[in-house]
């Protein structure tokens, strides 16, 4: 997926283009932790904004787990902030929009 992103942006700017990219990070349980990892990957390949999203659907009671926080309103655990302040901190290091809730 990332060489497929760098590839088109290379022959975006070949043609004279420059499409506003936006990355949909989907924060599961178990890897919101890598959030601060994936803005600089972002970053790498010229995103231009990241969209953080919760698990809202739920196809199987036994996958209730993986979502990071189950109400809208609720608020977020502890490991969550922490790592959405680090991608925040990041996001601005790089010039990266960072779209939550």
């Amino acid at each position: 997926m990332v060489q497929n992103y760098r590839t088109f942006l290379e022959r975006a700017k070949k043609e004279g283009r420059k499409p506003h990219a936006v990355a949909i990070y989907m924060m599961l349980r178990d890897t919101v932790r890598e959030l601060p990892d994936f803005i600089e990957l972002a970053a790498e390949i010229g995103v231009d904004e990241v969209r953080l999203s919760n698990l809202t659907y739920i196809p199987h009671p036994d996958l209730r787990s993986w979502k990071t926080f189950s109400q809208f309103f609720q608020p977020e655990p502890p490991y969550v902030t922490t790592a959405v302040e680090k991608a925040r901190e990041k996001a601005i290091q790089h010039g990266i929009k960072l779209t939550h809730r």
